[in-house]
């Protein structure tokens, strides 16, 4: 699926399921509009409710239609498979690789959140990691500041290595209440994921999700959301 004439593509994925992939997404995608008014979004997979899909659709100036962010949607709060199966349906790699195909063509570069993480399961003989190794994509985990962080980011990690040909980025996302290893954790994870970049964003508030809010985050964040984009985006 990797085509060097499309447009640049950057996965996000997480070590597990709401851990701020959506509001990390968003924050990026507002930072790159101010010099990339190409720049795309798309959400391949969503099921329980399309709340991601509408906050991502609120941060663009121009928002293509809901199912051409979000192609494949199961109101079942299940992993895609289990959703799809539970309904007698399947969706093929083919038909999920024509979808990003066709967001690529129009977007420079293109955003992709995924679901879950690296090996949640999306067809019956596909998951999450294989539709980064189509794409030789670059990839950035997004991980929770909290107890069980570093196995967590540390596997994940290690599983995206033969996936990708370029080098992951690491973003430890503060959650509301911190533990103990809060203040550990980043320093643990650049010791031990050493040349990978580790980024810590602060707690950035409860209604964090807001689009107003994640445009005025966008300001504070303008560095470390710069070097990420300069670095596995632009």
């Amino acid at each position: 699926m990797s085509d060097p004439s499309a447009g640049r593509v950057t996965f996000i994925t997480g070590t597990d399921t709401g851990v701020g992939k959506t509001l990390l997404t968003g924050l990026l995608l507002c930072h790159l509009q101010r010099d990339c008014p190409h720049v795309g979004v798309m959400k391949p997979f969503c099921t329980g409710d399309r709340q991601d899909v509408t906050l991502l659709r609120r941060l663009m100036p121009n928002p293509p239609g809901e199912s051409e962010i979000n192609p494949f949607f199961y109101p079942e709060p299940l992993a895609p498979w289990a959703a799809m199966k539970r309904r007698g349906e399947a969706v093929s790699f083919e038909a999920l690789s024509e979808r990003v195909a066709a967001a690529r063509a129009l977007s420079t570069p293109l955003l992709i959140e995924g679901v879950g993480g690296l090996m949640v399961p999306l067809g019956p003989d596909y998951q999450v990691s294989d539709l980064i190794y189509a794409l030789a994509c670059r990839v950035i985990v997004v991980a929770a500041n909290r107890l069980g962080v570093l196995n967590h980011t540390l596997l994940t990690i290690y599983a995206l290595r033969p996936l990708t040909p370029h080098e992951p980025r690491v973003v430890l996302m503060d959650p509301a209440e911190s533990d103990p290893s809060s203040e550990t954790n980043a320093a643990m994870l650049r010791e031990m994921l050493a040349p990978i970049p580790v980024y810590a964003f602060p707690f950035l508030g409860r209604d964090a999700s807001n689009p107003d809010r994640i445009r005025e985050n966008e300001t504070k964040l303008k560095k470390p959301l710069a070097e990420l984009a300069r670095s596995n985006i632009l």
